[in-house]
């Protein structure tokens, strides 16, 4: 064939490819972009638009390496710099896509949305100020774009600085009201400043719009759970739509009639994976780090499956402690999959539900025989293929089995265990100068300080007039936010100079010793309640008082308060709880018994028992299997 002729045929590939993927067909799309490849390999089109679909089907590593062969092709093609640093970005590769935005406006110097994303990128790295020099200049370039005026917003939410990143925001949608970009960062902004059904509102217009469904949908999961205002109905059918937006009616066939061959535990290892985005300094890794290390190895065959390419110290540690640590960055839901049933585990335990670096279409794919939900979420996945749920039965009472599309496996002691740092400071009880000050506190995420919440405690500080309360978390660095949480008070009448407010500590010593301040620990309401900072007050010798609300994630320290063996802690309703904070306020005997026997006492109970919470959910795992094999048998049968 002549050249002339290769080029006819080539482009007849190309367009073929092209109108392939707009119908939708993209299996034969790739077929076509691949036959063009085989004529002229060094195709910048071909190769380009390769990568364009295998990055839309979540293929991220083959995409990678397309950009990057086209790069070799052309290396001032700054279309394939900019997505393919768009794709590292989304990979969490923050430096390797800044480069790549570099390289773009290197090519292409008055490339708003580069200037733009790599400010944004940049705002993700903490470099404020280089994040600045280029919003400024996208915003010169051009200053109507909605996407750049999202990405500005950004900014102004990373610093805590809501008001001007609404205002950003609110432009964006005047000039295109459908702008998903612009209406999810109303997402964060309403959610940072508890707002949550401003949020909701939002979330739903991105779903008409059909945007990033399957994120979309995990943080309207995310946001409605930890509201627990909706019905236990409500909330499943709108977190079933997660499975139904992210798998085709033939993979959830495939899903449903997926047969694995595996011979009965007898003689061998379980083979237990563990899917998880935080294998690294996070909330769930202190918790499930211990686990990890308990884990009898004669007993289990440990594999961890990362989801987030982010790595630190507390990573290496657990590589150390699982025969086999996978890396599912990069590949799409059917190659993970793939991967995981590749290495014939048993069950799989996903680690993350609704949050973030999640893979629920893993699981829904059903990558393994037996599936659950452990720790990391508070609520029901909603996936079909999730077996199990576990909890314990202070954590999940029979009455809240309508919550739950998973069965709930009950474990029979604490559903989770603390460590109890050795390097923590001591229990030095350091209340105000002023002894007969009340400390009252909580260092619970601000997302967690709902209406009701501020609603309940102001009602505390009115029955305590001697009382004041400290507020500690990261958000209350921020001014915004502490002009409105004080707000929020002031409207029941409590003055500023009742609430104090603390933002991020030096180090963790720091943040442990303001427990040292604290007389009684405040667990919120109305939503998601404390789980790490309930184990951290309680470790410091701090009564927590929490009220178990209906929802799982209303029941979490509780279960913890009951492992501790002080079930009085509980309130039934909003009296009780405050009639449970005054009583304890004004019995100082008891706090400074608490203060002296507590951390000793919790040291030997089962909330931090890690052995002991490894055993029974090493038990609970053959379990599940056995029922397993046994529905197997009987199947034959």
């Amino acid at each position: 064939m002549n050249v002339k002729a290769n080029a006819v045929l080539l482009n007849k590939y190309i367009e073929a490819a092209a109108k392939f993927k707009n119908d939708g067909f993209l299996n034969e799309a790739e077929a076509a972009y691949l036959q063009a490849l085989k004529l002229l390999p060094s195709s910048l089109v071909a190769r380009y638009n390769l990568a364009n679909l295998q990055k839309a089907q979540g293929r991220m590593n083959e995409a990678k390496a397309n950009y990057e062969i086209a790069l070799k092709v052309d290396p001032n093609a700054f279309q394939v710099h900019f997505n393919l640093a768009n794709l590292l970005r989304s990979l969490g590769d923050l430096d390797s896509a800044a480069k790549h935005y570099l390289q773009t406006i290197r090519v292409q110097p008055n490339f708003a949305d580069a200037h733009s994303c790599l400010g944004a990128t940049y705002g993700e790295m903490k470099r404020f100020q280089d994040a600045e020099i280029h919003h400024k200049k996208a915003l010169k370039l051009s200053p109507n774009s909605p996407k750049v005026l999202a990405n500005v917003a950004d900014i102004f939410i990373q610093l805590g600085q809501y008001d001007e990143a609404k205002e950003v925001l609110s432009k964006a949608l005047e000039i295109d009201a459908n702008m998903p970009q612009s209406l999810y960062g109303m997402v964060k902004v309403a959610l940072a400043i508890g707002t949550n059904e401003i949020a909701i509102k939002a979330l739903h217009r991105c779903l008409e719009l059909d945007w990033e469904t399957a994120s979309v949908t995990n943080t309207l999961a995310f946001v409605i759970a930890s509201e627990g205002k909706v019905s236990f109905k409500e909330y499943l059918e709108e977190v079933k739509r997660f499975e139904l937006r992210a798998l085709t009616h033939d993979q959830r066939y495939q899903a449903v009639n997926h047969k694995f061959i595996r011979t009965p535990r007898t003689n061998r290892c379980l083979r237990v994976g563990y899917l998880s985005g935080d294998y690294l300094k996070h909330a769930v890794s202190y918790f499930s780090e211990p686990l990890f290390a308990n884990h009898d190895k004669r007993r289990l065959e440990l594999i961890a499956y990362s989801t987030n390419p982010n790595e630190d110290q507390v990573t290496n540690r657990f590589k150390d402690h699982v025969s086999k640590w996978v890396s599912l960055s990069g590949l799409s839901d059917e190659q993970a999959c793939a991967r995981i049933r590749e290495d014939e585990v048993d069950v799989l335990i996903d680690l993350m539900g609704h949050t973030m670096w999640n893979r629920l279409g893993v699981l829904a794919l059903r990558a393994a025989p037996v599936q659950a939900h452990y720790l990391g979420y508070f609520a029901s996945t909603g996936i079909s293929q999730m077996d199990y749920w576990i909890a314990d039965e202070t954590l999940a009472p029979q009455e809240c089995n309508p919550q739950f599309s998973e069965v709930l496996w009950r474990l029979p002691r604490p559903w989770m265990a603390y460590s109890g740092s050795m390097d923590s400071p001591e229990v030095n009880w350091a209340p105000a100068n002023d002894e007969t000050t009340i400390w009252l506190g909580s260092f619970n995420n601000l997302s967690k300080i709902t209406k009701e919440t501020i609603e309940l405690w102001a009602q505390i500080l009115i029955n305590l007039p001697n009382a004041k309360l400290l507020l500690k978390t990261s958000a209350l660095k921020y001014s915004d936010s502490q002009q409105r949480i004080r707000q929020a008070f002031s409207t029941f009448g409590i003055g500023p100079e009742r609430i104090v407010l603390k933002g991020d500590t030096e180090n963790w010593i720091e943040h442990m010793n303001l427990y040292n301040q604290l007389d009684i620990a405040l667990d919120p309401i109305g939503g998601w309640c404390g789980a790490t900072t309930s184990c951290d007050a309680l470790w410091m010798g701090v009564p927590v008082i929490t009220l178990a609300g209906s929802w799982l994630g209303q029941r979490m320290t509780a279960s913890l308060v009951t492992g501790l063996g002080h079930p009085e802690w509980i309130a039934n309703d909003i009296e009780d709880y405050i009639s449970k904070v005054t009583n304890l306020a004004h019995d100082v005997g008891q706090r400074v018994t608490l203060r002296k026997t507590q951390r000793e006492r919790m040291r030997k109970s089962a909330i931090c028992d890690a052995k002991g919470l490894a055993q029974a959910l090493e038990e609970a795992y053959e379990n599940m299997f056995d029922i397993w094999w046994a529905k197997q048998l009987s199947d034959l049968n």
